[in-house]
């Protein structure tokens, strides 16, 4: 190892290697979810499920959002939430548009509408 390339009559190495080449390939698939916690706050989380994504994809029951998965972290989210007095509650939603004083004007025209689609949305 001289020139920092592996040693070839390292035994440990061929040992590992070989145990390597005999042994199916495993893998692990990683996702992403946002959900809440017991306190209503977003979180981001990083799970795994213990099989490469072929064979969780070839696999309906491991593909879907209830599937059992092991938490690697979580992550609270700083998010703008709804004062819970109002009757709503979770995330304040972000608008974006190029237009801020036109789309200003709509949601003042739809605002009771707006409000009841919400109360649906979080209430569901």
């Amino acid at each position: 190892m001289k020139d920092g390339s592996p040693d070839e009559n390292n035994s440990l190495r061929k040992l590992l290697v070989e145990e390597a080449s005999k042994r199916k390939k495993n893998g692990a698939c990683l996702r992403w979810q946002v959900s809440t916690d017991v306190n209503l706050d977003l979180v981001l989380q990083l799970q795994a499920l213990p099989a490469p994504q072929a064979t969780v994809a070839s696999k309906p029951v491991l593909s879907t959002d209830n599937a059992a998965v092991m938490l690697v972290d979580s992550w609270k989210l700083d998010v703008d939430k709804f004062d819970r007095s109002t009757g709503l509650y979770g995330p304040i939603p972000d608008f974006f548009t190029g237009e801020a004083d036109s789309m200003w004007m709509t949601l003042q025209t739809i605002k009771s509408r707006l409000y009841d689609q919400l109360n649906k949305f979080y209430t569901r």
